[in-house]
């Protein structure tokens, strides 16, 4: 795992690193992974960030759009890049 400093060294530089999202299918709804550069595995998120329980998102549209926003979030350099349930709100994510 990269640590936090390396991540946001990497946010800021230039050019930007290369961030990809991924939404996968998992046991129980739809997941997302978030790779640096293709090479570093930084986020792997079978269920929906903040709430309780181990369901995953319903569809593939919920779990984009979350991880849109969490890599908006790292190319901001916040971290760690949270999701709130006010956040899930507003992207119409129940």
């Amino acid at each position: 795992m990269i640590t936090a400093a390396s991540v946001v060294f990497l946010v800021r530089e230039k050019h930007g690193p290369a961030f990809k999202t991924d939404v996968f299918a998992g046991s129980s709804g739809w997941g997302y992974r978030i790779t640096l550069n293709d090479t570093i595995r930084l986020i792997d998120q079978p269920m929906i960030p903040g709430r309780e329980g181990n369901t995953g998102f319903r569809t593939r549209e919920e779990a984009q759009k979350t991880a849109d926003l969490v890599v908006a979030k790292l190319k901001k350099g916040i971290l760690p890049p949270s999701v709130s349930r006010k956040e899930l709100d507003s992207l119409g994510i129940k």
